[in-house]
């Protein structure tokens, strides 16, 4: 794999995510184009148990209130070896949590976009 892989949150306008009865359906996990298809099974997986664990977390800490009800991974075109529908019209740019490369600002941390000025 080409560097390390970094995690980056963004919540955009346009998102479909939607919380309904206690659950949080239709989060987009989306996978840069950057990332060398060589792991790809082994990025889908950690992905997945990623969100699994991050779902018991949420669900543990809002005294079962709330979880990850749906999730969808987008992953890039040349990444043939991997089973999955095709989809159209949807974009990296679209998910709520993005998969990349490892960033010249903040490393293998993740971060978060902030499209507006502190306390906005």
């Amino acid at each position: 794999m080409r560097g390390l892989v970094y995690i980056l949150f963004f919540l955009s306008g346009g998102s479909t995510l939607k919380f309904e009865d206690h659950g949080y359906t239709d989060l987009l996990v989306t996978v840069s184009p950057d990332i060398n298809p060589d792991q790809a099974a082994v990025i889908i997986e950690n992905i997945k148990s990623f969100i699994e664990a991050g779902s018991d977390t949420l669900y543990s800490s809002s005294r079962g209130w709330a979880y990850l009800r749906s999730v969808r991974i987008l992953i890039p075109t040349d990444w043939t070896d991997v089973d999955a529908t095709t989809v159209d019209g949807i974009v990296y740019e679209d998910g709520d949590i993005r998969i990349n490369t490892k960033s010249g600002v903040y490393g293998n941390s993740p971060f978060t976009v902030q499209t507006g000025g502190c306390g906005d």
